[in-house]
C-alpha cells in the first residue's frame, strides 16, 4: 500500500519598500517519497501585525520595519474607508 505524506515549506519570502512581507508557502504531497502534487499558498504581513506564530526568517525581516512604516500600513485602512463609495438605497 502507498504510503502518502504531506509536508509544507516556505519556499519564498519577499520583503517589500513598503515594509509588507510576502510569503509562498508550498505544500507538497508525496507518495513513497516521490512528488505527486504541489499547491501554493501566498499570505502577507502588515507592519506592525504581531509576529509570534512566524517563522524566524520572517520574524528576521519584520525587525527591519521602520516606524514610518507601520504608521503607514495603520493609515491603509482609514485611508480606504473615507474614499469608499457610500451605499446606494438599493443596498449596494
Amino acid at each position: 500500500m502507498p504510503i502518502l505524506k504531506e509536508t509544507r515549506i516556505e519556499d519564498a519570502v519577499t520583503f517589500r519598500a513598503t515594509g509588507h512581507i510576502e510569503i509562498r508557502e508550498a505544500r507538497i504531497i508525496l507518495r513513497d517519497d516521490v512528488e505527486i502534487a504541489r499547491s501554493y499558498h501566498r499570505r502577507v504581513v502588515v507592519p506592525g501585525e504581531p509576529t509570534n506564530t512566524e517563522s524566524e526568517p520572517t520574524k528576521a525581516l519584520a525587525k527591519l520595519w521602520t516606524q514610518d512604516q507601520i504608521d503607514a500600513a495603520k493609515a491603509v485602512p482609514d485611508f480606504a474607508r473615507a474614499h469608499a463609495e457610500p451605499p446606494t438605497a438599493e443596498g449596494g
